[in-house]
């Protein structure tokens, strides 16, 4: 692929139901049992996603699965099917914001305005890897594109994603753009290879 740019990305969170006695990581490790973790199957994002988190923040884990979409395990961890979930920030919030879920840690580096106020982040729990399994929106093209044309597409791209009219849309909807050059969608890319390949044993399965 020639990579063109990257819009942003989607950091991930760590959630509980509302109404459950665990308020932090420490809670859940003294459980005294495998944490039982909602997601999909197998094979599946939310799957390798919450074992590589879990493994990375050294918590016992079993995963609650079979659902057949995010939304599904999501509810099913603020039914109490398990004792909780991980999922994209945007799918988190509004249950966050509703107290049907308790969000208790964030995998990102937050630079600016954290989503979850007092909620640790991916740098204060010492775990910074944790950020680089954000969903990213990357854009590319097909190989060996000519460098000009390269160019003109990156540079038209950058230009649609910073438009005031874009931005205007996007925040009335309630999305955020973050735009950057095809170098920078090349490096995410990049460290995510590295981290999957280190954890390639939950994708295997």
């Amino acid at each position: 692929m020639t990579w063109l740019a990257s819009a942003g990305a989607d950091p991930y969170g760590v959630a509980v139901a509302g109404n459950s006695s665990i308020k932090n990581l420490t809670d859940m490790k003294a459980l005294g049992r495998p944490v039982k973790m909602t997601s999909t199957g197998p094979g599946s994002t939310s799957y390798v996603v919450t074992h590589i988190v879990m493994d990375v923040l050294d918590i016992p884990m079993s995963s609650i699965s079979g659902y057949r979409g995010s939304s599904e395990y999501v509810i099913g961890a603020m039914r109490g099917d398990g004792d909780g979930t991980i999922a994209v920030v945007p799918q988190l919030l509004k249950f966050h914001e509703s107290g049907d879920l308790k969000t208790i840690a964030l995998l990102a580096v937050t630079a600016a305005k954290s989503p979850f106020p007092g909620v640790p982040d991916a740098t204060v729990l010492g775990k910074p890897d944790l950020a680089k399994l954000a969903i990213r929106r990357l854009i590319g093209a097909p190989p060996n594109l000519p460098d000009d044309v390269r160019r003109i597409l990156e540079d038209s791209l950058m230009k649609a994603m910073t438009d005031p009219e874009t931005v205007k849309i996007l925040q009335a909807a309630g999305s955020d753009l973050v735009p950057e050059p095809g170098n920078k969608a090349a490096a995410y890319l990049n460290e995510s290879i590295e981290l999957y390949t280190r954890y390639q044993k939950y994708i295997q399965e």
